[in-house]
């Protein structure tokens, strides 16, 4: 699967760890998933009159945002916030 949508999963899949692990909840991370969500679906497409910008984003970019302190936990399957015995909300 080297096709758009196959990119695109794998720009999805980077967003929900971020929401998974709360880096959403961080600046950096917030600024990593406008980013990644502004090249998804056809703003991919050098067809696209709007994609006047270079869509890569170094891989280095992202692993240093997971490697910022987590504002969550997970421990068991359940999402803690980190530093107390809070669960975080599912909503």
């Amino acid at each position: 699967m080297l096709s758009k949508k196959s990119f695109d999963f794998s720009d999805w899949a980077i967003c929900v760890e971020l929401y998974f692990t709360g880096h959403h909840t961080l600046q950096k991370g917030e600024d990593l998933i406008l980013l990644l969500k502004s090249r998804m679906n056809n703003n991919r497409l050098s067809t696209n009159p709007g994609n006047q910008r270079d869509l890569f984003i170094p891989p280095a970019n992202i692993n240093a945002v997971f490697k910022l302190p987590a504002p969550y936990e997970v421990r068991g399957g359940a999402r803690y916030i980190s530093g107390s015995n809070k669960l975080v909300p599912l909503s």
